[in-house]
């Protein structure tokens, strides 16, 4: 539970207090440098882990303002600032924090950024003329709202409750206000609400009174914005469109006993009426035009004139309701962007909204870009990108936090509501126009120092896998952005590939072809990010995923082909699993059938030893060679790791050799959880026991470099996998393959518990896994 706030001090103990910690300043100091000096009075600090397993500790002058304050600091200014940040932090749980919208009002533009949590202001810009931070201020002048809509309701304190030790919590005045007339009002609207669904018996609303519960919504939610029954009550109302139309700003000059023009001043009239204007819909907003007849959306049958005869018919568009509370809430969404409650609040209306399609309707508009349009614009007066929550993600991704999980999850969300939005190309054509030309088919490894090639054609699935990579053209980082485009290959082309083969569209070569094609793409396409930058996970963990995507749709074309058609067609794409079909894949399924669908896991290791490994081990080097020099202060290479790289790149150069046995690991538990029978693993059980790496280790005999490059190359040689060198293998060929891989891993777990220190016990039981094959 939030703490009781402290009661105000008494002037004579702010004097003592500030007085004891004047003569606290006096006397002692703490030095507050987090680095060392050496005698040459050189701030020092941690260069990179050496090969003796351990720290060293370099020189080189570092950046003063990130790491430490160039001189001592008094013990009283940090009891000061302990004492102030108490407060603040009891005033921050209170349930009632400032933005920066408010802040924008009172200080400078050049003060430091604050960054706080997902109920206050977001971290952004400090611009204090953005119209979203203007819109939200207005919902601070709450003694204004009181004055005017307010005179006649009395607030209610928050329920009490004694039978539980709690302690009450200390609010603001605006808080108490706000919120009490918000549960002094609740439970009248709720009831009016609620009659609103029952056709011609429903009681006549008062004048006024939905457009001032809307009102009050929106102010209760700008003294906290993660109030998820103030946004429930919030939706409520915009999805009712019987009673929206009676909360507009003309509706809201109807409600009485509103001293406006008696007790208000000229700027304040004008300031309410912007409040208003910004918060509360007009009936142009919501209401069809005259051209429009009222369909889908529009309800009929009127709230105010309920009981009436012949009432005329609610002209209220249900997604003219949406596209105004879309709009209005953009301010929240973009200065809160990480409160969870407003992407929910955006997804609910959208899909409620949706939800009240008939079902052919929602066929056809999700069908194409163009018919949605259409549908919108000659029913409702509304267009496709009124409703697009692309535009305000792209926003956030661009301006200010490309990371930000709601804003992800809601825009997978999204294009996945919409699927035209990730649509993907004619696959027979364009397997057909690859056939037809043999440039395409070419799959050399000189390829990879080429430029690159889209992997998709044009199509509206390739403008979404076009945006993640300028995201990760901005920040090649950001985990965020590969995930997204994992998922669109995942669910939107692997998925439509064996949809379409499961339709007869498409033949199984066709669908092999297209794949090797396009993933060998996103393949090259991580690990060029990878020569990139070699201490970022993010590009190894995507090839590795976009090989392994292809060995199991190559798996599943298998085994649709063989004798469990029918287990195959409802199987998932993503499992490894002894149950059928894909347990016991020997009896059914060729070795040089299994071998080809690592034909891109077994290139990606190929290029992950001659392309990625130089470029790290280069970079150890250099960057040992450099720093053991004496004087390197201004050497170019000090000055651009200084500006460009971050200790956590230094100390993680051994992601290439997490790459790689990630990459033999996959390989290993596919050929022991899928292949493999248990006559298979007796036979390598007895060619080398667990007991031969424990005793004598992973041995240069053991470990042989030359065969496994050369296998990598017959077998990840990059093009379509048709090689004549595998036509002959067999059984005794993919057991002494499964040696070689597994006495490379080893060894890079190995050498992995030396370089990652982090996580050792992960690499402990990786070599136990691998050691004793416990693969299940």
């Amino acid at each position: 539970m939030y703490p009781r706030s402290f009661p105000k001090k008494k002037k004579h103990q702010k004097f003592l207090f500030l007085l004891l910690t004047f003569f606290f300043s006096l006397t002692l100091e703490i030095p507050h440098t987090t680095l060392s000096l050496d005698e040459r009075g050189t701030k020092c600090f941690p260069a990179l882990l050496c090969e003796y397993d351990s720290y060293e500790w370099c020189t080189t002058p570092y950046n003063d303002t990130m790491l430490f304050f160039p001189s001592p600091r008094p013990l009283g200014t940090i009891l000061v600032d302990l004492f102030f940040s108490i407060e603040v932090r009891i005033t921050f749980c209170s349930g009632w924090t400032t933005s920066r919208a408010d802040q924008a009002k009172k200080k400078s533009s050049n003060r430091a950024e604050i960054h706080m949590s997902s109920t206050t202001y977001s971290s952004m810009s400090e611009a204090s003329g953005a119209p979203e931070e203007n819109q939200l201020y207005l919902l601070t002048n709450v003694d204004l709202l009181k004055e005017t809509y307010l005179t006649d309701v009395t607030p209610l304190p928050e329920p009490n409750v004694e039978r539980f030790p709690v302690m009450p919590i200390g609010f603001t005045a605006s808080f108490d206000t706000v919120y009490g007339a918000y549960r002094a009002l609740r439970g009248d609207m709720n009831q009016l609400l609620a009659t609103s669904t029952r056709g011609s018996r429903a009681a006549p609303a008062p004048p006024g009174a939905l457009a001032r519960w809307l009102l009050v919504l929106a102010f209760a939610l700008r003294q906290c914005m993660s109030h998820f029954t103030a946004w429930h009550d919030r939706r409520d109302l915009v999805l009712r469109p019987l009673a929206l139309q009676h909360a507009t700003r003309e509706e809201l000059r109807r409600l009485p006993s509103v001293p406006i023009a008696a007790t208000q001043n000229e700027d304040q009239r004008a300031l309410l009426q912007q409040i208003v204007t910004s918060w509360l819909p007009s009936t142009e907003d919501l209401e069809l035009p005259s051209n429009i007849p009222c369909a889908e959306g529009a309800v009929s049958g009127s709230l105010a004139e309920a009981g009436q005869d012949g009432a005329a018919p609610c002209r209220v568009s249900l997604w003219r309701a949406v596209r105004w509370e879309l709009r209005t809430t953009q301010c929240i969404g973009l200065l809160y962007h990480k409160n969870f409650q407003v992407w929910h609040h955006r997804k609910d209306l959208l899909s409620r909204a949706l939800s009240t399609l008939p079902a052919d309707v929602r066929a056809a508009v999700a069908a194409s870009e163009a018919a949605c349009n259409d549908y919108f614009e000659r029913h409702h007066a509304v267009s496709f990108t009124d409703l697009d929550e692309r535009l305000i993600t792209a926003r956030v991704f661009t301006e200010w936090d490309a990371k930000n999980y709601h804003v992800w999850l809601h825009r997978a969300w999204f294009i996945n509501a919409f699927p035209f939005l990730v649509e993907g190309p004619r696959w027979a054509e364009w397997c057909a126009a690859q056939a037809a030309s043999p440039q395409q088919q070419q799959g050399a490894a000189s390829d990879f120092h080429a430029a690159p090639a889209d992997s998709l054609p044009a199509c509206p699935l390739k403008s979404e896998v076009d945006f993640t990579g300028s995201l990760i053209e901005q920040d090649w980082w950001n985990n965020s952005a590969w995930c997204h485009r994992h998922n669109l290959f995942e669910q939107h082309v692997a998925a439509a590939w064996l949809q379409q083969r499961r339709a007869g569209t498409l033949t199984a070569w066709q669908v092999r072809a297209a794949a090797h094609a396009v993933l060998r793409a996103e393949v090259d396409f991580a690990l060029r990010w990878a020569v990139h930058e070699v201490s970022n996970e993010c590009p190894l963990t995507y090839s590795l995923s976009m090989a392994t995507l292809y060995q199991r749709v190559l798996l599943w074309l298998h085994c649709q082909e063989g004798a469990c058609d029918a287990a195959a067609e409802a199987a998932p794409l993503t499992v490894v699993s002894r149950a059928a079909p894909w347990g016991g894949l020997q009896s059914r399924l060729p070795v040089v059938h299994f071998l080809r669908g690592f034909a891109l896991l077994f290139y990606m290791l190929r290029m992950l030893r001659a392309e990625v490994f130089p470029v790290a081990e280069g970079y150890r080097d250099t960057l040992y060679d450099t720093l053991s020099l004496v004087d390197r202060r201004d050497h170019p290479f000090v000055v651009q790791l200084r500006d460009a790289q971050t200790q956590y790149g230094i100390d993680n150069l051994h992601q290439v050799h997490a790459a790689l046995y990630h990459g033999c690991f996959e390989f290993l538990q596919v050929c022991w959880v899928n292949y493999f029978d248990e006559e298979t693993k007796a036979s390598i059980h007895a060619r080398r026991a667990p007991e031969v790496y424990a005793t004598e280790g992973v041995s240069d005999a053991l470990l042989d470099g030359a065969a496994l490059g050369q296998t990598l190359h017959a077998l990840g040689a990059g093009a379509p996998p048709e090689e004549k060198e595998v036509e002959a293998w067999g059984q005794e060929e993919l057991c002494s393959l499964f040696l070689l891989v597994e006495a490379s891993a080893l060894a890079t777990a190995k050498q992995l518990i030396v370089e990652d220190e982090v996580r050792i016990k992960y690499w402990k039981r990786e070599i136990t896994t691998v050691l004793f094959r416990e693969y299940n």
